[in-house]
This record gives structure tokens, C-alpha cells and sequence, in this order.
């Protein structure tokens, strides 16, 4: 039977029960890793599109929306998690701010009909089934996933995603995709990937500006 096994952590609905389910497959995300992944997203939540996907019950989704995002589109296959889903979504009174899709994401196009405001995402979570991520090479259909999702019309210029897997899991990732930052937390790392052309685009920080001149001295 479903209960309040979780809770939002943070921003408006901060202390909010969301429905959950110990028996479910799912694995929702430690509250300790969370806290630690939204302090470092403190700067790119406010007003962002967010795509969750593998979303479970929608935890990560819903802080985010707790704490100023814009929109969030949800995406999970499961139909037990995704009728909990719903029910937290309802619960929490944001239907106009979201939209709940049951699909495979393996196949989404990650654009859902009508919601045309809802994209291009700016922040993508993703959390698939560990066992997807061991070994994933180009010929894999998470790989594929993945660069469909660095295409402008599904992610801004600037967009981050990110991405958990199971600690020490080696595995590639399309090249339209540049790791620049990981969190590891118990069993579980959660990596931060930007727009390999965004970085590639981006003008010298002052102080990488600073460190080239005192390497030049």
C-alpha cells in the first residue's frame, strides 16, 4: 500500500508527504545526496524547464518545481509508480505546472503535444535502472537516448544534465556531452554534463584568465 515515505526538502512545499511505495522497484533518491545536488543547481532552478525522466514517483521533479522551476515534464513507464505519480502531482496542486507521460523513454521524443512552453528543457535528470548503465556503448539504446536529447529543439543551449548511476560504473557517453562535475553520495554518483558546444563557445573566466597570465610571467 502506498504511504508517506518521503518528502519535499526544500522551497514552498518544503515538508510535503509524496506518496511512495517500499515494494516498487524504484529507487528514490537519498535525501542527503539531494540536498547536496540542489545546492549545487541553487543557480539553475529558477524558472528552468525540467525533464525528469525514469521519474519514478516524481521526487526530484517535484523539488525542483518546490523550488522555482518552471515547468516539469515527467516521464515513466512503470504504471504503479506513475499512477503515484499523478497522485503526488495532485496532491501538491501543480497539474498546470507539469505533465505526467507514460511512455518509453527509450523511444520518447521528449516532446510532449501541446506543451510547447515545457521545452526546450534546461535541466534533464535522468535515472535509469542501473543495470542500463554498465558497458553502455554507442550501439545501446540509452546511448541513442542521450543524443537525442542534446538536440536544440529537446535542450537549450545551456542545458545540464544529469545523470546517476551506481558508483564505480564505467560506461561512455555521446560526445554531445561533456562531464564537468560529479557527486557521489553512499552507493550512488550523480554526474553533471553540459552541451559539449556551450563550453566549447564559452569566453575564458577571469580567473582562468588570471592563471594563463601567471603561467606566462
Amino acid at each position: 500500500m502506498a504511504r508517506f515515505q518521503l518528502k519535499i526538502i526544500g522551497g514552498k512545499y518544503r515538508r510535503r508527504g509524496l506518496f511512495s511505495n517500499p515494494g516498487m522497484t524504484t529507487r528514490p533518491i537519498a535525501n542527503r545526496m539531494k540536498e547536496f545536488l540542489f545546492e549545487e543547481l541553487r543557480y539553475n532552478i529558477p524558472d528552468a524547464r525540467v525533464l525528469d525522466a525514469f521519474a519514478g514517483t516524481g521526487t526530484i521533479g517535484l523539488e525542483a518545481l518546490s523550488r522555482g522551476a518552471k515547468s516539469v515534464v515527467f516521464i515513466e513507464q512503470d504504471h504503479k509508480a506513475f499512477e503515484l505519480l499523478n497522485q503526488n502531482i495532485g496532491r501538491l496542486e501543480v497539474e498546470s505546472e507539469t505533465f505526467a507521460w507514460r511512455s518509453n523513454i527509450l523511444r520518447s521524443s521528449f516532446l510532449p503535444k501541446g506543451f510547447d512552453d515545457f521545452v526546450p528543457y534546461d535541466l534533464m535528470f535522468f535515472d535509469p535502472p542501473y543495470p542500463m548503465v554498465p558497458g553502455m556503448s554507442a550501439k545501446d539504446p540509452l546511448y541513442k537516448t542521450l543524443e537525442r536529447v542534446a538536440r536544440d529543439t529537446v535542450s537549450s543551449h545551456e542545458a545540464v544534465l544529469l545523470f546517476r548511476t551506481e558508483r564505480k560504473t564505467d560506461f561512455e557517453i555521446p560526445p554531445e556531452w561533456t562531464v564537468v562535475d560529479e557527486l557521489t553520495v553512499s552507493s550512488s554518483t550523480m554526474y553533471f554534463y553540459r552541451k559539449t558546444d556551450s563550453l566549447e563557445s564559452e569566453p575564458a573566466t577571469t580567473e582562468t584568465a588570471a592563471e594563463e597570465a601567471d603561467t606566462e610571467e
